[in-house]
This record gives C-alpha cells, sequence and structure tokens, in this order.
C-alpha cells in the first residue's frame, strides 16, 4: 500500500536543465527522457523534443557538409517559423554563432550587421537578393537556403 505522499505510477527520470552545459545537450537531454513530450508551441501548433532533436542534429550535419564549425557565424534570416529554430540550435550544435536578422531589415542594416559580424555563411527560407548580391560582393560568404535543412 502506497502512501499519501507515494504515488503508484511511474515516474520518468528527470531531465535536470540545470546541469545541460549548452541550450543543444539541454534539447538532447529532454529528448531523450521525453521526446513525444511538447518542447514549446509555435503560434499553436507543438513541437515535440524528439522531432526538435532530430530535426536540430539534421541541420547541423547540413551546416558541417557545407563546412561550417566551431566559431563561424552563420546569419540566419528567417521570419519566426520552426525552420528559424531548427537552424539556429543546429549552428549551436556545431559550436558556430548564430546571428538571426529578420528578414524584413532593412538591406543596409543587414549589409552593416554582415560587415560587422564578417559572417561566413546566410541561411534564409528563399535567398533573397541582398545575400545574393552580398555573396557576390564578399568572398567567402556562402548562402544557403533552408529548404536544404528540410526535415
Amino acid at each position: 500500500m502506497t502512501s499519501p505522499r507515494e504515488s503508484s505510477t511511474t515516474v520518468s527520470p528527470l531531465w535536470r536543465p540545470a546541469e545541460a552545459p549548452a541550450l543543444p545537450a539541454l534539447i538532447q537531454r529532454r529528448a531523450e527522457t521525453e521526446p513525444e513530450g511538447v518542447y514549446f508551441t509555435l503560434f499553436g501548433t507543438p513541437l515535440k523534443a524528439g522531432r526538435l532533436y532530430a530535426t536540430v542534429l539534421r541541420y547541423a550535419g547540413a551546416l558541417r557538409e557545407r563546412g561550417l564549425g566551431p566559431g563561424d557565424k552563420v546569419a540566419i534570416i528567417l521570419p519566426t517559423c520552426e525552420e528559424f529554430f531548427f537552424s539556429f540550435f543546429g549552428a549551436l550544435a556545431i559550436g558556430a554563432v548564430p546571428v538571426p536578422l529578420y528578414p524584413t531589415l532593412d538591406t543596409e542594416l543587414k549589409a552593416k550587421v554582415f560587415d560587422d559580424y564578417r559572417l561566413t555563411s546566410v541561411n534564409n527560407l528563399a535567398r533573397d537578393s541582398f545575400a545574393d548580391a552580398h555573396r557576390r560582393n564578399h568572398t567567402g560568404i556562402r548562402s544557403e537556403s533552408a529548404g536544404s535543412f528540410q526535415d
């Protein structure tokens, strides 16, 4: 017989967020302990921890295949959508530095950010004219479409 303080149901292992060394590790722990748990909800659509982690790994792999790694700065030109989070966390997972830029940001401000941060890659939903023009004029910048990272 169980006391009032004891539960007869099984408790899932704790994923201990305070012990995670970085955000990608936190996502991994949550996915391992509670893959069907909702990690967050975006515009009313839940994103489960297991799917988030699996997709982040695919994005991280795609970034690595393109030669990106620790310390590289990756511009993410996406609206608030799942792909933004996959790109952001994927960059973190390989040790890169995500630099989010909202798509409606003025072209001159985008150019200033590119120059100030010496960005090495662009991840955007649809290759906008700014990224392509900037890439043509500055060596070492690669433009990547988020479509190539889709889950």
